[in-house]
């Protein structure tokens, strides 16, 4: 089967989703190439920054609220000898969502599919592989072969522009020949899920010890929480994560540490080694990179997700905006600061991923909370426009 698109986009991802429900208003011919059987479904987790809950809020209706599980309404983060910051979401000046909101990525998925879904102008490939890219007589005219669930039927997607958004391991990515580097971390994170203690604070608490890391986060399921853990000890068995975690939030949380002593999950340890993700060029001829594929963060500091759908507004705009010979000269300036951002963001990221407290250490968040829960501020106004637009 062969058609033609003014973008393809690959990838049925939250930022693949937003940048397609972008392209459509403007009134783009999108088509959407997933590789999942069903691409509402997510099982990755993700946290939402205030700034990105205002704008999927222009796409879609995601009900929530500060009493809905997995809100938190705070951040705090502890040294050895205790509190070294603490910021509140309401105090932060502009912001009119006063929390931060932990969801299952299938809760955006889902609402994103069915917008995408009824535009007449958009077309959805589930269960679509990417096998090739080609370069037709037309010059940036791309061709992307599909494997459909039927091995004898191919799909030719022709379009002025490819928009690769599927994962850090993407593989249109590497398809296209882009120069990534995926960086392993040093450390393994251990996320030890246990029943949120009656009483517990929405908050999140970052605790930074010599030898390891300790962060809480209230879960996407209702009435958990996820104790993100990392140790110094490369060699400490998934189950030692558990007691080291236990004994490294008491001083400041002893309501939580007894509650790991006692009721967490030990057969339900997720273990991962985090992974980043580093492009030199986020644009090469007709083919863009979004979201992960371009700029995978370490689990650590999260922010993956925030920045994507950001780009991906930004990038909507810039498909869209000039005339077809500016199209790539305005994607290249769009993107230059952003990625110039996500460098220095992914640097300090690093520093936190091997966040272990030493005798010269100042808080990691002081500083940093207002750009991770806002975004960058001369943006801030601009993301909205042009989600509304």
């Amino acid at each position: 089967m062969n058609t033609h698109a003014d973008v393809v986009v690959i990838g049925a991802g939250p930022a693949g989703l937003v940048l397609a429900e972008a392209l459509a208003r403007r009134g783009q011919k999108v088509a959407v190439v997933e590789k999942q059987a069903d691409p509402a479904h997510g099982p990755q987790g993700a946290l939402l920054q205030p700034v990105t809950l205002d704008l999927l809020r222009r796409f879609i209706s995601l009900q929530h609220s500060p009493s809905t599980d997995g809100a938190v309404t705070s951040l705090e983060e502890y040294g050895p000898s205790g509190l070294v910051f603490k910021g509140d979401f309401a105090t932060l000046s502009g912001n009119s969502i006063p929390y931060a909101l932990n969801v299952a990525q299938s809760q955006l998925r889902k609402p994103l599919v069915a917008r995408v879904a009824a535009r007449p102008s958009v077309t959805l490939y589930a269960g679509t592989v990417v096998k090739r890219f080609e370069r037709t007589e037309a010059g940036n005219c791309l061709t992307v072969t599909g494997s459909t669930k039927n091995p004898a039927e191919e799909l030719h997607l022709s379009s002025r522009w490819v928009v690769a958004a599927d994962g850090k391991l993407s593989e249109s990515r590497d398809l296209a020949g882009f120069d990534a580097h995926v960086e392993d971390a040093e450390y393994a994170l251990t996320l030890i899920p246990l029943p949120t203690p009656e009483g517990h604070p929405r908050v999140i608490r970052a605790h930074r010890r010599a030898d390891g890391m300790a962060t809480t986060v209230s879960g996407a399921a209702p009435g958990m929480t996820f104790v993100f853990t990392h140790m110094k000890d490369r060699d400490a068995a998934p189950h030692d994560f558990v007691d080291w975690a236990a004994d490294a939030v008491f001083s400041q949380d002893k309501l939580l540490a007894d509650a790991i002593a006692r009721t967490a999950l030990r057969d339900r340890l997720i273990q991962i080694r985090p992974q980043s993700v580093r492009v030199p060029a986020w644009r090469k001829d007709g083919v863009v990179l979004l979201g992960d594929s371009a700029h995978g963060m370490h689990n650590i500091g999260g922010q993956g997700l925030n920045i994507s759908i950001q780009n991906a507004l930004v990038l909507a705009e810039a498909l869209t905006t000039f005339e077809p010979g500016r199209v790539a000269e305005s994607i290249d300036a769009a993107f230059a600061e952003r990625h110039r951002y996500v460098d220095e963001f992914q640097n300090a990221q690093f520093e936190l991923g091997h966040g272990f407290w030493r005798a010269d250490s100042t808080s990691w968040f002081d500083g940093r909370f207002e750009d991770l829960s806002l975004g960058q501020p001369e943006h801030r106004q601009q993301w909205r426009e042009l989600a509304d637009r």
